[in-house]
């Protein structure tokens, strides 16, 4: 009776397991379809887990047994050919490269959390990694009080507080020129445009993004457009200039939004080839996700790519060291 018992469980777990494959292949607008694309690390562990369980409890006949089984491995092949950039030690997307003077630039984003009043620890971590560059993301009118000693360090910046949880702002050691912040949306998320020009002469061009997440109370569409017009503003404006587009996507990496970004814009990856870097939820280590995301155009290296940074919010910080190389192609 207990084997009878643990067979439904273990079945009907395996049955949900390959549902949420047929949700990701369709790319719905549905939210909670979509929902089931995020936490595909933590299902591929469970699959493989009933997988395991099945292949103990269930004979291969009747037939309707061995279909169960072939499907769950189908499943299970399937999230791990998904997966496997992040985890398998393929080829690096953005390969590694050494410092070079004046062409070299540090980069700090970070989601501080509107309601974070502990602002001492996220400037713990400014002053740790002393970045050139720095993305804040959620900042209200009390994040810029706060902010004071940041804005007075950075000689540059763009600043758009908000009290909807997305306010935005980037801070720059380097001149910034054709600043703008837009939206391509109706949904109220400001992005940043802006060009960094480093002391050798280089120009970068850089957007900072937060997207709203596929909540019921929020249009998927919406936010999906705004990754796509993001990636053609970065394909229409291609003029050999390197890329940088970095924030809180509020999306995984191998979401179909967002390679559909990355096949748009020929811009790529720092994960890939590296790792997860799970970002949040800080609070949970069991459903962490990565995203937060930066992805970079050829012609930019990988100097140092941090692990995910703790400090007081719901998010880690993200810190990498970036170098202008044209031999990255």
């Amino acid at each position: 009776m207990l084997q009878v018992i643990l067979r439904i469980i273990v079945g009907v777990i395996g049955v949900a397991c390959m549902i949420t494959v047929l949700f990701a292949l369709t790319a719905s607008d549905e939210w909670w379809m979509r929902a089931f694309d995020y936490p595909r690390l933590q299902i591929t562990i469970v699959s493989i887990i009933v997988l395991i369980l099945s292949l103990l409890l269930f004979r291969w006949r009747p037939w309707w047994n061995a279909l169960y089984l072939v499907l769950l491995g189908i499943a299970v092949g399937y999230q791990l050919y998904i997966l496997y950039p992040y985890w398998y030690p393929v080829t690096p997307a953005v390969p590694s490269r050494t410092a070079t003077a004046e062409r070299t630039f540090g980069l700090l984003s970070a989601n501080v959390l509107m309601e974070n009043r502990d602002a001492a620890a996220f400037l713990a971590i400014v002053d740790q990694y002393d970045p050139d560059l720095l993305l804040v993301m959620e900042p209200n009118d009390w994040w810029m009080e706060q902010l004071q000693p940041i804005r007075d360090r950075y000689l540059y910046h763009v600043e758009q507080p908000q009290e909807n949880h997305y306010g935005i702002a980037f801070y720059s050691r380097f001149p910034l020129q054709e600043t703008e912040i837009y939206y391509f949306e109706d949904t109220g998320t400001p992005s940043i445009y802006t060009v960094i020009q480093l002391p050798a002469g280089d120009e970068v061009i850089f957007y900072g993004e937060h997207p709203r997440p596929p909540l019921p109370e929020n249009s998927v569409q919406a936010a999906d457009k705004e990754l796509i017009k993001v990636a053609n503003r970065v394909l229409a404006g291609n003029d050999h200039r390197p890329v940088v587009v970095a924030g809180d996507f509020n999306d995984v990496p191998w979401s179909y939004t967002v390679e559909t970004f990355a096949s748009i814009s020929h811009l790529r990856d720092i994960r890939i080839g590296r790792g997860f870097y799970n970002t949040f939820d800080a609070q949970n280590p069991i459903l962490r996700l990565p995203i937060d995301q930066i992805f970079l155009s050829p012609g930019l290296g990988l100097v140092e790519f941090a692990d995910p940074i703790r400090f007081s919010s719901d998010h880690f910080a993200l810190f990498v060291q970036l170098v202008v190389d044209e031999s990255v192609r």
